[in-house]
C-alpha cells in the first residue's frame, strides 16, 4: 500500500513539473505571437480616444473627459479584453464593474476598472447612462488570458477587413452607377 502511494505521489510530482515546464513554454510562444499580432493591429485597427468619463442619453454619447499622455496628447487605444467583476440589475438602475485591457497605439497595454450605471429618467422620458474609468494597478496579461487577447485582436482584424471589403464594394458599385449615368 505504501509503495503504491509513493509511486502515485512520485507520478503526480513528475507530471506537475512537466506541466509547469510546458505551461511556461506555451506562455513564451504566446508572448512572441502576441508581439507579432500587436504589430499587425497597429497597422490595421482604428485606435480611438479612451474616455475617463462619459454620459449617454437616448443612445447619444457625450464623452466628457479623455485620458491624456504626459505630452498632453489624448490617449488612444482599443479594448481587447474584458472581465466582468460585478453586475446588478434592479427596477431603478443597472450597474456594472468591469476590468478592461486596452491595446494602445504604441503597442503597450493599459488596464482600467470601468463602472457603468444606467437608469430611466421619468422627467425627460429617456435612458441615462454614465461610465467612469480609473487606471488599474493590476496587469491583465498573464498565461491564463494571453490566448484570449490574441484571439480577440485577430477577430477585430477580421471584422475590420470584412467591413472595409464591404464598404469598398459599395463604393465601387456607386462609382460604376455614377459613371454610367454620365
Amino acid at each position: 500500500m505504501l509503495n503504491i502511494t509513493r509511486e502515485l505521489v512520485s507520478k503526480i510530482q513528475s507530471n506537475e513539473k512537466e506541466l509547469a515546464i510546458m505551461d511556461q513554454e506555451i506562455f513564451e510562444i504566446e508572448k512572441e505571437n502576441l508581439k507579432e499580432v500587436i504589430e499587425y493591429a497597429k497597422q490595421g485597427l482604428p485606435f480611438v480616444p479612451i474616455y475617463e468619463d462619459s454620459f449617454e442619453k437616448d443612445g447619444y454619447l457625450f464623452e466628457e473627459e479623455y485620458f491624456v499622455r504626459e505630452s498632453g496628447a489624448i490617449l488612444k487605444g482599443i479594448s481587447v479584453f474584458k472581465i466582468e467583476e460585478f453586475y446588478e440589475e434592479t427596477e431603478e438602475v443597472v450597474r456594472e464593474l468591469n476590468t478592461e485591457l486596452f491595446l494602445l497605439e504604441d503597442g503597450s497595454f493599459k488596464a482600467y476598472h470601468t463602472t457603468y450605471e444606467s437608469y430611466y429618467c421619468e422627467d425627460c422620458d429617456s435612458m441615462h447612462c454614465h461610465s467612469h474609468r480609473v487606471i488599474s494597478d493590476e496587469q491583465l496579461i498573464n498565461r491564463n488570458n494571453i490566448g484570449s487577447v490574441i484571439h480577440n485582436i485577430v477577430n477585430m482584424l477580421k471584422k475590420r477587413a470584412s467591413f472595409l471589403e464591404e464598404r469598398k464594394n459599395e463604393r465601387m458599385s456607386k462609382l460604376e452607377n455614377l459613371k454610367m449615368a454620365q
